[in-house]
């Protein structure tokens, strides 16, 4: 059921202190100190990103506690773009 996956994602996100988007609802922001976290839903699929790896790989870790869900690793199609990272 997509719309309890979602509704799920969406009440964890914002338990944990993310803020969604007023013009895109698939899209969270939280704000630590100076450093921040983005968090994108596309389907079935989260994409983070963020400027601290720290705080990102404790995103993961804190996700993956709370849902079942696996780290797939580095983007590298995303939409039919392929993404190459450096």
């Amino acid at each position: 059921m997509p719309k309890d996956w979602y509704s799920k994602i969406n009440d964890q996100l914002l338990s944990i202190g993310f803020a969604k988007s007023l013009s895109e609802s698939t899209l969270y922001v939280k704000y630590k100190g100076n450093n921040f976290l983005i968090v994108s839903l596309y389907v079935d699929d989260l994409l983070e990103t963020g400027d601290d790896a720290r705080l990102v790989e404790e995103f993961k870790q804190e996700m993956m506690q709370a849902i079942e869900m696996t780290h797939l690793g580095l983007m590298t199609y995303f939409l039919g773009i392929e993404i190459k990272q450096s």
